[in-house]
Parts: structure tokens; sequence; C-alpha cells
């Protein structure tokens, strides 16, 4: 993997490193389920495990990360930062062992996600399901959408590395046209696969001096709208590091 591969989840007075291979979802807030919770999947040594963090509340002091002794619950193993603090939940019959799939500590206080890395920082656009690549992989991860929708950074590239926009296209692709989103050029592709009209687009980011990184957003024709509304936000909120601890 390249550098950045190491990728942190902040926000909501938290700091999440997961251990790959994972894939994280937003959970969907109701009367006991704080905005911002999360749901987890890892495949550790054969095993399938599932976990949810919950923010704590706002004014919940900082602590250690602990098992609650007094859960009665079926269904969950609970971890939580004090009594009002932020919650780990594992699901029943697995080993409580959340030291071993990832680590939790005080972060941002921000009422949304934000993925770092040693390169970049960008908010987590809601809707996408965060999943750990490969390693060796040319993305640190990718967000993953419905019917195959995806949005993926692949990089640092030297700018000399990097073709014309209207030459970013493979072999069976046409080039739509060009645009900016900010300063940031982008190119939009079509293509027909297995007799299916898909789009892309790749939006080129700087990350100062003689480097980029290239964001691609991929999807069937009938998705691709609201994925490009998910890549602006991502491109809208991408920060260029670097940044310490990741």
């Amino acid at each position: 993997m390249s550098a950045h591969a190491v990728v942190r989840i902040a926000g909501h007075r938290l700091r999440l490193v997961p251990f790959p291979p994972y894939r994280l979802s937003h959970l969907a807030t109701d009367e006991g389920t704080p905005a911002g919770s999360l749901h987890m999947v890892r495949v550790s040594e054969g095993e399938v495990r599932q976990f949810e963090l919950r923010p704590g509340a706002p004014d919940a002091p900082a602590a250690e990360l602990a098992r609650v002794e007094d859960d009665v619950s079926t269904d969950w193993v609970r971890y939580r930062m004090g009594p009002t603090g932020a919650e780990v939940r594992l699901r029943a019959g697995l080993l409580p062992r959340f030291a071993a799939d990832g680590s939790l500590m005080a972060g941002p206080d921000t009422p949304h996600w934000t993925l770092e890395t040693s390169l970049f920082r960008c908010r987590w656009p809601e809707g996408l399901v965060l999943a750990s690549t490969e390693e060796g992989a040319p993305a640190p991860f990718e967000l993953l959408g419905p019917q195959g929708a995806v949005l993926f950074l692949q990089g640092p590239l030297g700018r000399e590395q990097l073709p014309a926009l209207e030459e970013m296209v493979s072999p069976g692709q046409q080039v739509l046209g060009t645009g900016t989103l900010g300063e940031a050029p982008y190119v939009d592709v079509a293509y027909t696969h297995e007799g299916r009209a898909w789009r892309q687009r790749h939006v080129v980011l700087a990350l100062g001096g003689t480097h980029v990184l290239v964001l691609t957003a991929q999807a069937l024709e009938s998705h691709v709208t609201p994925l490009l509304a998910q890549a602006q936000a991502l491109v809208e909120s991408f920060r260029a590091g670097p940044f310490e601890g990741s």
C-alpha cells in the first residue's frame, strides 16, 4: 500500500483507527442511536466480527475504554469510555478483544467524520461504506455505494506522471467533457461494460509542490448523480498535509 495507507476516522470527540480488513458504515440515527454511530465488520482469522461505535454525551469527561461489567444483554458485549462516554458494542459470542481490531481515543469535537492520513484529510460522505483495500493496492481505502458505485483515491503521483485530462481514458472510453470543482480540474468519461452504461469522473487534487492525488468516482449512469454530489463534498473538504500521527 502507499505511504498513507493507515486511515484514522475522526469526529464526534473520537478518533478511531480500524485495523484492516474492515468495512465501516453509518448507522441511522434514532432515539437509541446517537448521531455519528458506526457499524464495523472485520474478518479476522476466519471469524466475522461485528461492532457498533456510539459517540458519548457532549459533556462526557475523558476516560479509558473499559468493559461494562453489569451488562446483562444477550446481544452485545459493551465497552465504554466512562459512564456517559463513547461506547463500543461487540456481538455476543465474540472474544471481547476490541484492542486487536482497532484503537479508540479522544478526537476532535466535530459533528461529522473526517478521514485522516499522513498526506491528507477529507470528509467521509454519508451513505458510503468505508472499506480497507488489500496490501499493495493503489488506493488506501474505497468508499462504496449501491450497484457498484465507488469513490477511490490514487497516488501520490508526480505531476510529470499525470497525463492531460483528455488522455485520462482507457480503450473503449469516451471523454464527455472537462471542468473544475473549485481549483480541482476533472474529466468526465463514459463507457459500456457488460451492456450497461457507466460513468467516471477523475478529479486531480493538489498535494502541494509537485505531487497530486487522483479521485475517481465510478458508477452506473443511473446512479452517478448522487455519487458525484458525494465526490464534490469530499473535494470541497480535502486538505493536503503532511499530518503527524497517521
